[in-house]
């Protein structure tokens, strides 16, 4: 049996996911956090010092509810986090 010693392993990975956002932080991009369950997507648009959460379109608003599937609804939600960043 393998041991692998996991107090290690989440040190390395949070060092990483930290070494990540600061090299987003410093390019000025914003960043676009994706959460899928089973019935429902949801996007968010996070600033790029990673403090505030710009804007929030999920599957599961009102104005996606009445969609067939979930192909066309994440395609009406990509679509209009899209049409918001080109806003912005």
């Amino acid at each position: 049996m393998i041991r692998v010693n996991t107090k290690n392993k989440n040190n390395q990975r949070i060092r990483r996911a930290t070494k990540t956002r600061a090299k987003i932080a410093e390019s000025g991009n914003h960043r676009i956090s994706i959460h899928r369950s089973i019935q429902h997507m949801y996007l968010q648009l996070i600033s790029p010092r990673g403090d505030k959460v710009i804007t929030t379109v999920s599957t599961n608003q009102k104005d996606n509810k009445a969609k067939s599937n979930n192909i066309e609804s994440a395609k009406d939600v990509g679509a209009k986090m899209a049409t918001y960043i080109k806003k912005s």
